[in-house]
């Protein structure tokens, strides 16, 4: 697939509708800069420039393109119908990395929850130096750990946010809009 930029990929995916006539409006799903800027500085990182971006201009406005029903590395994907808000994010990172008496938590400090299912998956943004911008998933079934740089519980998913979109374009339009988890597509 040849390069495009994060604005192009997510105008060819399908998003809930705005009811206008209702007045709804586009920005009640967006995040503003000073929204942005108060979660950066609650996790104490400033936010990939990609996830920014995405983040004021569709945030958690629902998508409902049947092409977020992937499974790369054998995890589901299908919780994608919509990332949670940058505060959310950020009050997550806090107590999700937050260490239990024996030092381990859910999520390793440097991360921010992009994402999660109501089953415990959940899509983590690498906000450290060493995979800075990088997506990971935490699975459900994965236990608190004692986490370090190397540790191998987190599921590499994609090198940026802009990858992780790029990712869901590129999947074949399926002819029915449902989904059954039998037919997910492994990467």
């Amino acid at each position: 697939m040849s390069y495009q930029t994060l604005s192009e990929l997510c105008k060819s995916l399908r998003w809930s509708r705005i009811d206008h006539e209702r007045g709804e409006r586009a920005d009640v799903y967006c995040a503003s800069d000073a929204e942005l800027e108060r979660a950066e500085s609650s996790v104490g990182a400033r936010f990939p420039d990609d996830y920014r971006w995405f983040m004021k201009h569709y945030g958690m406005r629902g998508l409902e393109d049947p092409r977020v029903n992937l499974c790369i590395h054998g995890y589901s994907l299908s919780f994608l119908g919509m990332f949670s808000p940058v505060d959310i994010a950020a009050l997550n990172s806090h107590k999700w990395s937050s260490c239990d008496l024996l030092g381990k938590s859910l999520i390793p400090p440097w991360m921010l929850p992009v994402a999660d299912s109501l089953s415990g998956d959940i899509l983590l943004l690498d906000l450290s130096a060493a995979a800075y911008g990088t997506v990971w998933m935490r699975p459900r079934q994965q236990a608190s750990v004692k986490w370090c740089a190397s540790s191998p519980e987190l599921i590499p998913i994609a090198d940026s946010f802009t990858a992780l979109i790029a990712i869901i374009v590129a999947q074949p339009q399926k002819a029915s809009p449902g989904f059954n988890q039998d037919e997910a597509l492994l990467l």
